[in-house]
């Protein structure tokens, strides 16, 4: 875990210029949105570094159980519209937010051509592992 403590702290220094904008997680394989030892940790930790941060992790589905299956079965579509939808109509989200995600980068980067308003952009542990961006206007 000192490898995710490390990234998520360097993170979240790059956070400090964007004055706490909001936070959407989302997991990797065989994990969910909420275990407390995992993305409940991550979730937690960046809410004690920056108090009164709102931070929205992912779930796929309608419980931690389908979240979980998700990771492993189910349509990619099909789960990208349930997200799309689910960050649409989260209106803390609508001013703009940054994005986590864990191994799931194929994930995010639909995620950053739908929503102009994402403002940086962190993964770990997957394909761009690592690397925080700032994504391109679609102007």
């Amino acid at each position: 875990m000192a490898l995710g403590h490390l990234f998520v702290t360097i993170f979240l220094v790059s956070l400090t210029c964007a004055e706490y904008l909001p936070v959407v997680l989302w997991h990797g394989m065989g994990d969910t949105c909420c275990y407390p030892f995992s993305m409940g940790r991550i979730k937690r930790l960046i809410e004690e570094q920056l108090p009164g941060i709102y931070v929205y992790s992912v779930m796929v589905g309608d419980s931690v159980e389908e979240d979980e299956r998700a990771g492993f079965i189910g349509n990619v579509n099909d789960q990208l519209k349930e997200v799309y939808d689910k960050i649409n109509s989260d209106s803390k989200l609508l001013g703009g937010f940054n994005a986590i995600g864990f191994s799931q980068v194929l994930f995010l980067s639909p995620l950053i051509q739908e929503f102009s308003r994402i403002q940086r952009v962190a993964n770990s542990f997957g394909v761009m592992s690592n690397i925080i961006t700032i994504p391109l206007s679609k102007t």
